[in-house]
């Protein structure tokens, strides 16, 4: 096959490409492909704010693919510009069709076929991928929109933005710049960035292959990161390194990770989820009512000079980590349930925790509790508030650091987990590690059993009830000088991130059962065929 022809230096400053806006599968992290969902929240406002900041001079043509992410985004990004151009559907620049991948979960693919597999998958043809378009026809089509309708335009001295999808996008870059196909890797292509073809060059140059390919699978295999983590840090301490790392400074980190982590999620949306009856009765009765009548029973009975009891009480009360939000969107959760839990968990926990802990000196239950509102503020509510402030001021750019960074949530972690490690007491290591193992395998076990598998937020439920904050629990340990609880949170990582492989096959089993006609409602997929090329400029 021919190569596609060349633009001089002069016209490949008359064309300009942009990737619609962040879409609702953007928002559970599953690929959208030919499924014609809408743009998101933060999908609109990347758009509105690439047409408010441009000041690039206007358009002749704007040719738009027929998906409606894609119209909705030309569509915001157009109507600030002024005049405005006219806007042209070609079905040509709709995304591929990715057959059996079509709203599955990224991560979930990346981890069951391998990231270099479901690279191949997504930019050439695998056998992992079943009915989809066949990369030689995908080829075609937008070779043919290059070469006979884009080419001619921008020769005959038109100034063209084309407005589409992310492997339509890279494709045509790949085409400028005259790169072989045995180069195409995922590249992190910014939603609502206009790109100039005459930049294209500089800005893939940052784009390694290798380089990215790792970041995805720090990301999708971070219990096994956790657990590298966990044995280096134990053989430091073996070689001489102890020392006991401040609380303050383990905080400082975790809320880093928990600031970083939330760049890779919609934040905007999980207001929606806040305010949901369900959400908000499964949050209080795990996280507030549950552990708060655990207590009184105990207590009523005596037990509370029981260490093994009280260990498992914390635990117990302890609200959900951050790293549910990362479990769920590696297991195939909607992710935005299980951050909306987190955040409210770290609410209703607050008074069982700090009552727990504060047994037998009920004169230090305000100072106590005043400690947990604080660490729960700096590593869960500050981060949090941060990174939605950002986002709305500067939806474009803060989404592409999440889509870039998001890897370093986890590196992070995996740093507190090492440094946490070089204090803990090896006297006490067997009895730590063993009470820890037991109680990550009880809660486990437990929410396995209660959790309701057919229910759409099952995942996220599942997440969330599984992974206790033992990242706060040994902060909150170090803080209140309580060094049992301070070992066997450190203690509990380990088994907490091998077990994490069991989220797999649970995920699977709630995936059967997710009838697929709800998820095309969740993610707003309508019942219509998208809009079909009309020649002529289309009216807003």
């Amino acid at each position: 096959m021919k190569p596609p022809p060349k633009l001089d230096p002069e016209q490949l400053d008359n064309l300009f490409l942009l990737r619609h806006g962040e879409s609702t599968c953007n928002t559970v992290h599953r690929i959208a492909g030919v499924s014609d969902v809408p743009l998101n929240r933060l999908g609109r406002s990347q758009a509105e704010k690439a047409g408010r900041d441009w000041d690039g001079g206007g358009f002749d043509m704007v040719f738009m693919s027929n998906l409606r992410r894609a119209r909705q985004a030309a569509d915001l990004v157009c109507s600030k510009m002024t005049p405005e151009p006219s806007l042209i559907i070609d079905e040509r620049l709709a995304e591929r069709d990715f057959g059996s991948y079509t709203l599955q979960n990224k991560a979930v693919l990346q981890r069951q076929f391998g990231v270099p597999e479901y690279e191949k998958a997504m930019n050439s043809d695998s056998d992992t991928m079943e009915d989809g378009e066949s990369f030689v026809d995908f080829r075609r089509r937008v070779e043919d929109f290059y070469e006979d309708t884009l080419i001619p335009a921008i020769q005959s001295g038109q100034r063209v933005l084309v407005i589409s999808h992310k492997y339509v996008i890279e494709f045509i870059a790949r085409m400028v710049l005259g790169l072989p196909l045995s180069k195409a890797h995922d590249l992190r292509l910014p939603n609502s960035q206009f790109l100039c073809a005459a930049n294209l060059e500089c800005y893939l140059s940052g784009e390694v292959k290798w380089r990215n390919q790792a970041y995805d699978m720090i990301t999708v295999n971070y219990h096994i990161v956790f657990v590298c983590a966990v044995v280096i840090g134990f053989l430091l301490h073996l070689l001489g390194l102890q020392t006991t790392v401040s609380p303050l400074i383990l905080v400082a980190i975790l809320a880093a990770a928990t600031a970083v982590g939330s760049t890779t999620v919609e934040i905007e949306d999980v207001f929606d989820y806040l305010r949901r009856r369900d959400v908000l009765l499964v949050s209080f009765w795990r996280f507030g009512a549950l552990p708060l009548t655990a207590l009184a029973a105990v207590h009523a009975v005596d037990l509370t000079t029981s260490s093994l009891v009280m260990t498992g009480l914390a635990f117990l009360s302890a609200p959900t980590g951050v790293l549910a939000i990362t479990a769920s969107r590696c297991a195939g959760g909607l992710i935005l349930p299980a951050l909306a839990i987190v955040v409210l968990a770290s609410l209703f926990s607050i008074l069982p925790l700090a009552l727990l802990l504060s047994l037998g000196s009920p004169s230090a239950v305000p100072d106590f509790i005043l400690t947990c509102v604080l660490v729960f503020a700096v590593s869960v509510f500050l981060p949090y508030g941060l990174v939605l402030a950002l986002r709305r001021r500067w939806p474009i750019r803060t989404a592409k650091l999440g889509s870039r960074n998001g890897h370093w949530s986890v590196l992070l972690l995996a740093l507190y987990i090492v440094l946490a490690m070089l204090g803990i007491d090896l006297n006490s290591a067997l009895s730590a590690g063993l009470i820890a193992a037991i109680l990550a395998l009880m809660i486990k076990l437990v929410t396995v059993l209660l959790v309701k598998r057919s229910q759409p937020m099952a995942v996220d439920y599942f997440c969330s009830m599984t992974y206790p904050n033992a990242f706060v629990m040994v902060v909150l340990g170090g803080l209140l000088n309580l060094p049992d609880l301070m070992h066997i949170a450190t203690w509990y990582l380990l088994p907490m991130s091998i077990l994490a492989a069991a989220d797999g096959p649970f995920a699977r089993s709630c995936a059967k059962r997710l009838d697929r006609a709800e998820l095309q409602r969740l993610l707003q997929v309508p019942s219509y065929r998208p809009a079909s090329s009309d020649g002529v400029s289309h009216d807003r």
